[in-house]
């Protein structure tokens, strides 16, 4: 979560998807949500890639899947992927990855 400025709310935001063409970033994030995003210990990422379009979607639970973005993308079909998590506020923020990994469509 992170503090919005000149108020006394929190923002969070639903997994962010950064993408950058030609060096410019391509607007692709979804929207900050005043007030608590995550609801439990373990939120869910998956990206799933088809074609020239990545969707977005996380789960509190593993089971009931929310799309936070979808976007276009000019990709080579060979990428290298990564995760990160960044904490913006002054709130301690502890992660674990558990689960990782990486299966090729059907």
């Amino acid at each position: 979560m992170a503090r919005i400025p000149d108020q006394k709310t929190y923002a969070s935001y639903t997994p962010l998807l950064e993408y950058y063409k030609d060096s410019e970033d391509q607007d692709t994030n979804p929207p900050g949500v005043a007030g608590e995003f995550f609801k439990g210990r373990s939120t869910y990422l998956r990206l799933a890639r088809k074609g020239d379009k990545i969707t977005a979607s996380y789960s509190h639970d593993g089971k009931n899947w929310t799309e936070a973005k979808e976007i276009a993308v000019d990709l080579p079909p060979k990428v290298h992927v990564g995760v990160a998590a960044v904490n913006s506020s002054d709130k301690p923020f502890t992660v674990e990855f558990e689960e990782f990994k990486i299966a090729a469509g059907k």
